[in-house]
């Protein structure tokens, strides 16, 4: 809910620097900056912006090493994701290979970044749907 509000306004603020008409562009915020004639602040937010997406990504990515390594509980993934490495006490194994299968995709989604987000909410998703049926279903074994 707080998250809307800002949102809303946010667009209030820029109808207000700039017509919304011109607004249709990858870079709103740093463009209506740039028109009001703050090209210094529409490079610091631009700069923000780069800053904000990597780390969202990273943690994401990190995000995705827990959640294969919870999953190995439920037998959906296997047992390499479980170990942990001796002195951070974190799923090493999986990090490196997530990483190195990260790469290649990244290079791939450049050209076209909407896809990286809807793949990535679709796997988000997904594993939030997995998670409420393991806890829906019964445990297996005799109840007698």
């Amino acid at each position: 809910m707080v998250c809307t509000i800002l949102y809303i306004i946010v667009v209030a603020i820029l109808n207000g620097m700039v017509p919304f008409y011109t607004l249709n562009v990858n870079f709103p915020v740093a463009f209506a900056v740039d028109s009001v004639g703050l090209a210094w602040a529409g490079v610091i937010i631009s700069f923000g912006a780069i800053a904000g997406l990597t780390t969202v990504l990273l943690v994401m990515m990190y995000g995705q090493t827990r959640i294969f390594y919870a999953d190995v509980a439920g037998r959906t993934n296997p047992a390499l994701f479980v170990r942990l490495h001796p002195t951070w006490r974190t799923p090493w194994i999986s990090q490196i290979l997530f990483g190195v299968l990260m790469r290649p995709q990244a290079r791939s989604f450049d050209q076209y970044p909407g896809i990286a987000y809807e793949y990535g909410n679709a796997q988000r998703l997904r594993a939030r749907l997995d998670r409420r049926t393991d806890i829906a279903q019964p445990p297996s074994g005799d109840a007698g």
